[in-house]
């Protein structure tokens, strides 16, 4: 149920700094949307999984520097969450037929850029898992809610915005702030200094236990809210499917204090549906 796949590197000292593996797509992709996870020794985290759409046109994947500039090979397993979708995966980095042109261009990117954040993590833990799948899952319920023929808006400049100054969402974020955002129907900005944020990372929140019992209500109220707005469009069961996965995902457990990730992953979809219900 495992797709492999091999990348052979001739020997050179760029491969010193540091690698991304870039997968680009020729075309637009077809067929159903992918959780793919991808794993191997020469990427930096061991495992990186990304969210494969109709709207996906690259797969970017971080590296591990070596150590030498000798030859190299990388060796990559590839596996869907679903194992029916493996031939939908095998079409959409080989090509659907035996002899068909390959659909998937990979390009080598190399930095030299000094002063960066070096923190690794080797493998994926079930939170960060889980984060993925909600990140993923989000954008898809994002995309069958939010009106298709919407304009389109000009490139974001987050150092012309007129509002509070850019604040650290995390484990030291203040009660004042969190409160003040839960309650906040405002549009809120989430911008990550890194592109491979969630590679590294996984989100945590810790509220307290009046602030947890807000969150819960609020969110509660908010997909009570969202529910009505996809019956009264006729939206069809699969809008409402992917909100109960949401849902799940970052559900409190009743029985113990929920742990950081999950509060975070509450917090991500609160916002997001609070931005819904405006549109």
């Amino acid at each position: 149920g495992t797709i492999k796949l091999t990348f052979d590197f001739p020997q050179s000292a760029f491969l010193k700094l540091n690698p991304v593996l870039l997968l680009a797509f020729e075309s637009p992709l077809t067929g159903e949307n992918l959780d793919v996870t991808f794993t191997s020794q020469s990427l930096q985290p061991n495992t990186q999984s990304v969210c494969i759409s109709g709207e996906t046109r690259y797969i970017m994947l971080t590296g591990k520097a070596s150590e030498s500039n000798v030859h190299q090979k990388w060796r990559i397993s590839v596996v869907t969450k679903s194992p029916d979708m493996k031939q939908s995966l095998k079409d959409v980095l080989v090509g659907a037929k035996s002899g068909s042109n390959i659909s998937v261009t990979p390009l080598l990117l190399l930095s030299g850029e000094r002063g960066t954040d070096t923190r690794h993590v080797s493998g994926s833990s079930p939170a960060s898992s889980q984060t993925s799948s909600f990140l993923c899952e989000l954008k898809r319920f994002l995309g069958d809610i939010l009106p298709e023929d919407h304009p389109v808006s000009p490139p974001l400049q987050l150092d012309s915005l007129q509002s509070l100054p850019p604040l650290t969402l995390g484990l030291s974020s203040s009660e004042t702030l969190l409160a003040g955002l839960i309650n906040s129907s405002a549009l809120t900005i989430f911008s990550f200094s890194s592109w491979s944020w969630f590679q590294v990372h996984h989100g945590e929140l810790a509220l307290s236990p009046a602030l947890l019992e807000e969150l819960g209500q609020r969110l509660e109220q908010t997909v009570v809210q969202i529910m009505e707005v996809i019956r009264e469009e006729e939206m069809g069961h699969r809008a409402t499917e992917r909100l109960g996965r949401l849902r799940e995902l970052s559900a409190f457990p009743k029985k113990e204090p929920p742990a950081g990730e999950s509060q975070y992953r509450a917090f991500l979809l609160l916002k997001a549906l609070q931005t819904v219900a405006q549109t």
